[in-house]
């Protein structure tokens, strides 16, 4: 074994190329000068040695120093390990990294002990620490490798609380979060849920629906558990909460952790004390009028059908019941449950069928059928054998909507500007956004002031002059950064490349390669067993050549560690007001602290979204997919495949509008449809090959919508609806004055009436007047359309709608 000191500013990219190596003698003594409170990474490259490796450090900096390449702190702050593999015809480089932070200037030391296939060495390490201090631990030079720390952040993985959910509480059997009262049976199961929110998505003082018919069950056939108390541990933003059973044939262990938002994880151990064939049915029947929708296990969103489902190899393992103001999504997880890739590359990673619990090798089902009292979802496992003292443990989650209030102050007075082409100068865009009265401008990737995908480091001065100069206007700043793909321009990628496959995702699979051709960068590099990833080509500009070439990462590892460390730089050192996040495999955990992080300037998180009911994607529903992370979003930008000119509105309803889980909305493909956006309060985005909303805005903020209360045609006291099934109607409540949007889903010309019920107006309908809002015909309200708004009847053409604003008039 042969060990070699590497300059950290220098990158091993050809692990099989010893060029690097011209020059430099192997040793076992090295020494390296560090800045005061530097967080400090060393590279040492080791040859002539194959086999498995680890690698201890003994010495006075043991506790303050690691090597990146035998583990670290994982995604949930616990502790990992691991080895590493080294090839003899190789290099393989050795990441340590040394935290010099608040350590005097002077001399320090530690000793590496490696081993590699059963032969040992000791490397002795120096560090002359001197008086001159680094800024920022090193952080803010992306050459130091500093920041490979931020793998091991902790930060935000705490237990406070973000806007707006309250801490959970429990008092006997029953647990209070925000909005609603669960109550437990002693096996931890739901007994009851009550939602104290209304059809507006807006918190009341009392009891608003019930999500449940009776309560739910965990049931292993001919068995009777008897249950001890179960014991509690709350930390605020969640509860854990555990039991113990005993019957005949079976133990059982029962663990549940409530969090604040609304997300219950399950897992029920079962053990047996016998050889005994059993079946496994886990039952939730549902309220009839809360299980007016719902979608998955092959179902789209829409009006509620009867579900028989077998286990297949689709993204199929959840499904959503619910109505505007209560529902529950159901998600059936194996033991070795991983988050699998979302968008084209699901299949190269896919769910983990759970095929020792509800799948049961075939034999296990989920259906969902609906009679004159509720609708019972139940999944069954079939005959499933246990032998003595053999456990099972069976997972699955229920998300309990909404998650919160919908804040429509906020949603209809943050106007987007989001550009599909910000080449050139960025200051025309931020002119243009302030002109229109967009006080929101979105960065993507792609363009001079964020060159590469989830990777905004590189401009930093010219990122942080134009986030100051939009200040000054009175315009937020959010750029595109997520964590699915890595741009071959990462500062630490290749520092990745020796960790194995625990950030990169080593898969055989075609990703974008037919969209972009295969790439000789990522093929010389990194091998064939990388998933091609977006690509964007720079033929001119400052950029020229130097192209931007992406590939996927691996979900939960700790690159999301990095993520949350990087979200708070940018917003300390860049001044950034939120972000915005393409289809993404983040989740909860992660989602949770990125929302702690941006707290600190009242930050936003966005999110766009790909319709994956496609055979790539898993032929999934995109609310399923994201619906554990809907709770940290500020706003949705449901994207291609989402045509609203087209589309059903109880399809827009439950897979478009967000509003049943508390989120609001905005459109994409084609630039959406601005009356049927009305029905749902959603506009599009100004810039996104559309320039048409700044007039929704004027109407907006003509009839101060955004202090208004909107009744949704579905809402029970909105007043005003149409004698037409195809023709809907919402209105938006301004004191005593209304907005009116009727829209015409058929798709042929519809006559209709409007129909008001007195009883729901606090004044006489004849006592307002259609007044046309200060905007003329040619600009976008189509007055003239419909003739009369009380009695007399109108005429709609196809996929077209109508607004009218009512003012009350005294009499």
């Amino acid at each position: 074994m042969k060990a070699y000191n590497i300059e950290r500013s220098l990158r091993i990219k050809d692990f099989r190329d010893f060029t690097i190596l011209n020059g430099r003698e192997p040793n076992t003594d090295f020494s390296f000068d560090v800045l005061k409170n530097e967080y400090y990474v060393a590279v040492i490259a080791l040859t002539d040695c194959e086999g498995e490796g680890s690698v201890a450090i003994d010495g006075e900096l043991s506790d303050k120093a690691m090597v990146y390449n035998c583990g670290g702190t994982d995604k949930y702050g616990g502790r990992f390990e691991k080895t590493f593999t080294a090839v003899k015809s190789e290099i393989y480089p050795l990441y340590i990294g040394v935290d010099f932070n608040l350590l005097k200037e002077g001399n320090y030391s530690a000793i590496l002990c490696i081993t590699v296939g059963g032969e040992s060495q000791s490397i002795n390490l120096s560090f002359n620490v001197s008086e001159q201090e680094t800024v920022n631990h090193g952080y803010n030079d992306l050459e130091s490798l500093s920041r490979l720390n931020w793998l091991n952040s902790k930060r935000a993985a705490d237990g406070t609380i973000v806007k707006p959910f309250t801490p959970v509480l429990i008092k006997d059997n029953t647990v209070k979060i925000l909005g609603r009262d669960i109550v437990l049976t002693e096996s931890l199961n739901l007994k009851s849920v009550n939602t104290y929110f209304d059809e507006s998505v807006l918190l009341c003082e009392n009891v608003q629906s019930e999500l449940l018919y009776s309560m739910s069950e965990f049931n292993i056939a001919g068995e009777k558990p008897e249950f001890s108390p179960f014991e509690i541990s709350n930390s605020g933003d969640c509860a854990e909460l555990c039991v113990n059973g005993k019957s005949k044939n079976f133990s059982v262990g029962v663990q549940l952790k409530i969090t604040c938002e609304g997300i219950l994880q399950y897992e029920y151990s079962v053990t047996a004390e016998n050889d005994i064939d059993t079946e496994v049915i886990y039952s939730v029947p549902f309220n009839n009028e809360a299980a007016k929708y719902n979608f998955g296990l092959g179902k789209y969103g829409g009006e509620y059908k009867n579900i028989d489902f077998k286990w297949d190899c689709e993204r199929h393992d959840c499904v959503f019941i619910g109505n505007i103001n209560v529902g529950a999504q159901i998600k059936l997880k194996a033991e070795n449950y991983i988050t699998p890739l979302v968008n084209v590359y699901y299949h190269s990673l896919p769910i983990v069928k759970p095929e020792t619990t509800w799948d049961n090798s075939g034999l296990g089902s989920v259906s969902l059928h609906k009679n004159s009292e509720a609708a019972v979802f139940a999944a069954n496992t079939g005959k499933i054998s246990f032998k003595k003292g053999q456990t099972r443990v069976f997972k699955w989650e229920i998300l309990l909507t909404p998650f919160k209030p919908v804040d429509y102050k906020k949603h209809f007075t943050e106007r987007y500007y989001h550009s599909n082409n910000m080449a050139g100068n960025e200051y025309k865009h931020l002119e243009k956004a302030e002109k229109i009265g967009c006080n929101i401008l979105n960065i993507h990737h792609g363009n001079e002031i964020h060159p590469y995908i989830n990777y905004p480091f590189y401009k930093n001065e010219r990122l942080k002059n134009f986030v100051n100069e939009a200040h000054k206007k009175g315009i937020k700043i959010k750029v595109y950064y997520t964590c699915r793909e890595m741009s071959n321009h990462t500062a630490e990628v290749f520092c990745y490349k020796a960790f194995g496959d625990e950030i990169i995702l080593r898969r055989h699979a075609e990703g974008l390669s037919k969209m972009f051709g295969k790439s000789e960068w990522l093929e010389k590099y990194f091998g064939s067993d990388v998933i091609s990833a977006w690509q964007v080509h720079y033929k001119k500009g400052e950029h020229k050549g130097d192209n931007d070439i992406a590939f996927i990462i691996r979900p939960d590892s700790r690159i999301e560690n990095y993520y949350i460390e990087g979200l708070n730089w940018l917003v300390d050192n860049i001044g950034i007001d939120g972000i915005y996040i393409d289809d993404t495999s983040l989740d909860a955990v992660t989602l949770r602290r990125a929302k702690k992080v941006l707290e600190k300037v009242d930050g936003l998180i966005d999110m766009h979204m790909w319709n994956h009911e496609e055979p790539r994607a898993g032929c999934a529903v995109c609310a399923n997919i994201y619906m554990d992370i809907l709770p940290f979003l500020d706003s949705l930008w449901i994207g291609e495949g989402f045509d609203c000119h087209r589309l059903a509105p109880d399809y827009i309803f439950t897979e478009v509008s967000g509003l049943m889980y508390g989120n609001t909305s905005e459109m994409l493909e084609n630039g959406g449809d601005l009356y049927c956006g009305m029905l749902y309060g959603m506009s599009n985005r100004y810039g996104w090959g559309v320039k048409n909303t700044d007039k929704i805005y004027r109407i907006w903020d003509d009839f101060d919508i955004s202090n208004s209360v909107m009744l949704g045609y579905w809402h029970s006291k909105n007043p005003f609806s149409s004698d037409n099934k195809n023709v809907l109607v919402t209105a938006y409540k301004n004191g005593k004055d209304y907005l009116v949007c009727a829209y015409n889903f058929s798709e042929k010309s519809e006559r209709f009436r409007f129909k008001a019920d007195a009883g729901l107006i606090e004044n006489k309908l004849e006592a307002y007047d259609l007044v046309p809002m200060k905007l003329s015909k040619s600009e976008f309200i189509k007055y003239n359309r419909c003739k009369s708004f009380n009695g007399g009847e109108n005429l709609l053409p196809k996929r077209d709608g109508v607004i009218y604003r009512l003012i009350y008039k005294k009499q």
